[in-house]
């Protein structure tokens, strides 16, 4: 079926392509779920390759990529996955790493409530499905996200997504320019 379980601040919300709602944490046995992980916690590479590669051979090489190029730590175990984009001859690779400790300990509290987490994705992907249903895919949109703890630009083109960079929390600016973040609510 199309709905999606969505595991945000405690709680497990529902989305059947129309409707939201809370759910118990159960149902995720027979749903598909989902979860968001801070920018803070990925480490991000990009890289060209020929279009001619196959999704095969192009995860191998995100991942050597990754460890050779990216900085990972050949000590520690890492997710990674990468999405690409056809530039002509080549694919621009933008490929996402996640210590698997940090995935751990970050959604330790879902692990006792939930069957598996199917999938994590960084905040400024979950725009995509406004695309969907609401905003107009023939546009250019640049979508701003400032919270407290996070912070980023998205670049979409044509409803879909093609760029990122992060930008300061407001508990950042707050420390930077000594105003409290309240204040900058404001």
């Amino acid at each position: 079926n199309d709905s999606v379980i969505f595991l945000y601040n405690q709680k497990a919300i529902i989305y059947n392509g129309n409707d939201v709602q809370s759910v118990d944490f159960k149902e995720s046995k027979t749903h598909f779920t989902a979860a968001i992980i801070p920018l803070k916690f990925l480490n991000t590479f990009f890289y060209k390759i020929p279009n001619t590669t196959n999704d095969d051979e192009i995860a191998m090489q995100t991942e050597i990529k990754m460890y050779s190029e990216g900085g990972l730590n050949v000590d520690k175990e890492y997710i990674i996955d990468y999405i690409k984009y056809d530039i002509g001859s080549d694919y621009l690779i933008e490929a996402f790493a996640l210590d698997k400790e940090i995935f751990d300990e970050y959604f330790e509290e879902y692990t006792k409530k939930v069957t598996a987490i199917d999938m994590v994705f960084p905040r400024f992907l979950a725009y995509q499905t406004l695309y969907d249903e609401k905003l107009e895919k023939e546009s250019n949109d640049l979508i701003l996200y400032i919270s407290e703890t996070e912070s980023f630009a998205a670049l979409y083109q044509h409803g879909r997504y093609i760029g990122h960079r992060m930008l300061s929390s407001l508990n950042e600016i707050s420390k930077r320019v000594g105003i409290e973040v309240v204040k900058l609510k404001e």
